[in-house]
């Protein structure tokens, strides 16, 4: 059954009503139709097409904390989560049906139009710390020396994910990330995230954050 907004016959439609649903997302509200019956829902398409999406899921879902940032300027009509899955899903898997992986070195933790890093590389410092690299010998607009470092780590063994906000500055050129004794013994994909300060207070936009750029894996 669907209610109407306040009760107004002209208002928006929240519910179902036959193979219409009416949503809303923030304050826009939408009418969108019920999916159809599938009669073969085991089809080879659409078990890959399942696989796809569980792939993504299981490899986003230890980093949602973080894609609030990373995809916070891209929740026009979507979650920043859904956001990731979306263009996740679309470009960083490998492989054919039964043999579909996520690629860490296709994957985006954040997406923006800000410069990203350049020859970024990161090592092993010690037990439970490691170290990002980055070229700092031109930056030049729309970069500036201030943009704030962010670094993100994601286990390749199991769902741990870590990241350190405000870690350093572009024109520092390295930062390190300590970790938790959850990824002793683990293969990790690190990620290199510039953004301005306006970011780390809540505000996003697309020029103000960089595409992610994968660093290397290290085993820890």
């Amino acid at each position: 059954m669907a209610r109407l907004k306040n009760n107004n016959i002209q208002g928006p439609l929240l519910g179902k009503v036959g193979n219409l649903v009416g949503c809303r997302w923030k304050d826009t509200y939408y009418v969108r139709t019920r999916p159809a019956k599938v009669n073969h829902p085991n089809t080879e398409a659409q078990m890959a097409q399942r696989m796809r999406f569980v792939k993504t899921q299981n490899f986003v879902k230890p980093l949602k904390e973080f894609l609030r940032i990373g995809f916070g300027a891209f929740t026009a009509d979507k979650s920043a989560y859904n956001a990731a899955m979306s263009y996740n899903i679309k470009n960083a898997l490998s492989g054919i049906y039964p043999n579909i992986e996520v690629n860490p070195t296709m994957f985006l933790v954040s997406r923006g139009r800000l410069p990203g890093a350049t020859r970024a590389i990161v090592k092993l410092v010690s037990n439970d710390s490691v170290k990002f690299f980055w070229n700092t010998a031109e930056i030049t607009l729309p970069a500036k020396p201030n943009d704030k470092v962010l670094m993100v780590v994601r286990s390749l063994d199991s769902r741990d994910a870590d990241y350190k906000l405000d870690a350093a500055r572009r024109s520092d050129g390295e930062a390190i990330l300590t970790l938790s004794s959850g990824f002793m013994g683990k293969q990790i994909a690190c990620y290199l995230v510039f953004v301005r300060q306006k970011v780390l207070l809540g505000n996003y936009s697309e020029d103000a954050i960089s595409d992610s750029v994968f660093c290397g894996t290290l085993n820890i």
